[in-house]
């Protein structure tokens, strides 16, 4: 089936859906969060507004279990909302960050989460029943901002990007919260990997389905895999294999492991992209975006189709889609976030979701097959 579009807002920040796929939360860029209620593909219904925050929202993720909504803003705070009785409740989280706060995710325990920030440190933090608050502890070991997070599926491991031109995998197990006895031998924060990006930047990090690959993109338009890790006689990790792909492409701002063998990435060129692994070798596919022929066509030209324009994003109607060449666009600027929107029992992504900066939200269809490390038939519709 073809994409759904809906365009939300005038601009979209961040978004984050629940378990069961039935709400999305965003951030319309700007310090609110707007809840929707997904009736069907077609009907998108606004049913509630969560204001706490004072500057922009830059980071949302909703915990598929406990049903957590935890929210991170550039006012440096960050709450975890609870629906009670059809109400949402903020709880709050001590960061004391003295910086933005720049993203968030939940581990996959849902014990814990971490944010990366401008105070060049992430924070993971945990709940204290006595206090009934949550609480950050820091990694301080980054000489700048931290604008992305990725938990390995074990839950103890901690991947970061920062803007001092490395990634790297911390120790991320708390004592009394995990239990998880291949961490025992290291302290929390503990370095355990770290490397140079040349190719500038990192801009997006995430961990591979199976947490055997973490893949980053960077500001060059490169996306760079680690794989094959393996333990250092003098402690912590190397990794044995390092694939570098250069794209002609402008830089990707989110990355999304939709199988261990396929990767997908969207940013600044307003269109998702495939990069995989077909034959050991990784290679960058553009996601031909199909044409719609249902959509509302162009009958006028000049200062009418501007003065529609104007008119539909004043009244934050959706605009008519335009073409970009031959190819439909379905965004008509960057990019900002990819999400899993639907997983099969491998844990493989047959569906998710793009939002960009012209407050749209596509949602795709993905037919995945695959076993293993070795790719499958993709369709993208």
């Amino acid at each position: 089936m073809p994409p759904t579009v809906k365009r939300l807002a005038s601009a979209i920040s961040c978004h984050a859906w629940n378990g069961d796929r039935t709400s999305l939360a965003l951030s319309p860029h700007s310090a609110h969060i707007h809840i929707y209620s997904i009736v069907s593909d077609d009907e998108w219904k606004r049913v509630d507004v969560l204001k706490g925050h004072g500057q922009l929202v830059s980071g949302l993720d909703w915990a598929p279990l406990s049903d957590l909504l935890v929210s991170v803003s550039h006012d440096r705070n960050s709450f975890v909302w609870r629906l009670d009785e059809g109400t949402w409740k903020p709880l709050v989280v001590l960061t004391r960050l003295n910086r933005a706060a720049l993203c968030v995710k939940w581990s996959p325990s849902e014990q814990k989460f971490a944010i990366g920030s401008g105070s060049s440190a992430a924070c993971v933090c945990y709940y204290e029943v006595d206090n009934d608050w949550w609480v950050a502890k820091r990694i301080k070991k980054h000489s700048s901002s931290v604008v992305s997070v990725s938990w390995h599926p074990s839950n103890g491991f901690l991947a970061t990007a920062s803007t001092d031109r490395k990634c790297r995998i911390f120790t991320a197990t708390l004592l009394g919260i995990d239990v998880c006895e291949e961490d025992s031998q290291h302290s929390f924060g503990h370095l355990l990997f770290e490397v140079d990006i040349d190719s500038g930047w990192p801009l997006a990090i995430v961990w591979s389905v199976d947490g055997s690959q973490l893949a980053v993109s960077t500001q060059g338009g490169c996306v760079v895999i680690y794989a094959a890790f393996e333990c250092r006689v003098e402690g912590g990790l190397t990794a044995k294999s390092v694939d570098t792909i250069v794209t002609q492409q402008l830089p990707f701002t989110s990355l999304l492991f939709l199988s261990d063998g396929i990767l997908a990435g969207a940013g600044y060129d307003a269109h998702p992209f495939l990069i995989s692994n077909e034959t050991g070798q990784w290679k960058v596919d553009r996601i031909i975006e199909e044409k719609t022929h249902s959509l509302e066509k162009t009958t006028s030209g000049g200062f009418a189709a501007a003065l529609e324009a104007f008119q539909s994003a004043l009244h934050g109607s959706s605009p008519r889609l335009e073409h970009d060449g031959d190819d439909f666009c379905h965004h008509l600027d960057c990019i900002v976030e990819l999400a899993p929107l639907q997983t099969n029992s491998a844990g493989h992504s047959t569906r998710f979701s793009t939002a960009g900066l012209d407050g749209r939200i596509v949602v795709w269809d993905a037919a995945v097959s695959c076993l293993s490390d070795t790719m499958g038939n993709i369709n993208i519709s």
